[in-house]
């Protein structure tokens, strides 16, 4: 990093780290017999954590949540277009 102007905004982003789902929730899934279920198993992932505020009871609910989930993912990346090149940088 060239100067310590964007060091707290360089913290922040690396400290957020992912709750991703991994193949032993997916394993775990596939015996899982419903919905409930499934929620159950992912509830500490990020996107499980947003299912579980969602409430979804079909596989059409769940499909329409996932489109949802995925904007505010993309909008999020948007965002980095407005940091500084030095930021991105990192």
């Amino acid at each position: 990093m060239p100067s310590t102007s964007y060091a707290f905004t360089s913290a922040y982003l690396k400290g957020e780290e992912a709750r991703l789902i991994t193949s032993e929730h997916v394993e775990r899934m596939l015996s899982a017999a419903s919905i409930p279920n499934v929620l159950g198993i992912i509830k500490d992932t990020d996107i499980g954590s947003y299912l579980i505020e969602v409430n979804p009871i079909s596989f059409e609910d769940i499909d329409q949540s996932l489109w949802v989930y995925l904007g505010r993912c993309l909008e999020l990346l948007e965002g980095f277009r407005m940091l500084p090149a030095e930021v991105l940088k990192i």
